[in-house]
């Protein structure tokens, strides 16, 4: 949503330093996205196949696999980030706040989630045993 547009702005500038910017910004979200993955034990070099990547974030979302179609329709695919965030978010126990991170700003929140002790809590972020 914001990141991915700013992350398309500034990969379109004429300015070299900013394409490297953007291209930095990508970088961070891919290696923080594979992390998160990794965590709920999904694969990570899932992200880079284009439809397959999101059935799999729709897979550590607990979502059904038909809301793909809603990120091909415009505007609805907005929607569909913002939830998939959002039970993402539940899934490692985090609050709507981080979710709404990983909705409008990835390449700042999936690092953070990936990187520290998060655990993926399986569905509905319930831990076992705990």
């Amino acid at each position: 949503m914001l990141g991915e547009y700013l992350l398309l702005s500034a990969m379109s500038s004429d300015h070299p330093v900013i394409q490297w910017i953007g291209l930095a910004l990508l970088l961070i979200e891919v290696v923080g996205k594979w992390s998160v993955l990794n965590k709920a034990d999904r694969p990570g070099w899932s992200q880079f196949i284009p439809i397959w990547g999101d059935l799999v974030l729709l897979d550590v979302a607990e979502m059904p696999w038909w809301w793909i179609l809603g990120l091909c329709i415009p505007v609805v695919d907005y929607a569909v980030r913002i939830l998939i965030g959002l039970c993402i978010a539940r899934n490692f126990e985090r609050g709507i706040l981080f979710g709404l991170g990983l909705a409008f700003l990835p390449f700042v929140f999936y690092p953070i989630m990936g990187f520290n002790g998060d655990e993926w809590g399986g569905p509905g972020g319930n831990r076992v045993g705990v």
